[in-house]
């Protein structure tokens, strides 16, 4: 489950069982939370901030929900973050290409040189052909995106597929 929070104060608030049961109480939330919790486990937890985001055409409305998104893992270096950050949103502020959308999430739950990762993009595909086409293809790399590499380890890339939903604000 990923949660996008607008700001860190609104982080486990559960505004959003009141928006869909107006009429619990407090108690009810409590009893409800302590079930959810139950029902399901927990594996990964963690705090990101959105440091870039791109979808073609889209003029500020709320995209239309992909079916297919890549999560790459990134390390950097801490000295490198800026020009990091910087030099994916210039590469990703373009022309996407075979992607719907792309997105830059910086973590910050954990930090430091033992953890696994500091950054995330995000690509997302209309389905999962488009995206296995594009990882099949071996293209030669532009001046720009080797820059962008040198900077950072992709760690990891882990497809995953009708798993996105957006939930309107009201």
């Amino acid at each position: 489950i990923v949660t996008v929070a607008k700001s860190p104060d609104s982080l486990n608030a559960n505004a959003g069982v009141m928006k869909i049961r107006p009429d619990y109480s407090e108690m009810d939330v409590e009893i409800f939370q302590e079930k959810n919790q139950r029902a399901r486990t927990i594996l990964y937890d963690h705090v990101y901030v959105n440091k870039g985001l791109n979808f073609a055409g889209n003029q500020g409305e709320t995209p239309e929900v992909p079916q297919v998104a890549v999560l790459n893992f990134m390390k950097t270096d801490i000295a490198d973050g800026y020009e990091y950050e910087k030099g994916e949103n210039s590469l990703n502020s373009g022309s996407l290409g075979d992607r719907l959308g792309w997105g830059l999430l910086k973590r910050l739950d954990n930090a430091g040189d033992d953890v696994y990762y500091d950054y995330m993009t995000v690509d997302f595909y209309e389905n999962w052909k488009s995206m296995m086409q594009t990882r099949e293809a071996t293209v030669k790399m532009p001046r720009e995106l080797q820059a962008v590499s040198n900077m950072r380890t992709h760690q990891q890339s882990i497809p995953i597929w009708l798993a996105i939903q957006v939930r309107p604000e009201d």
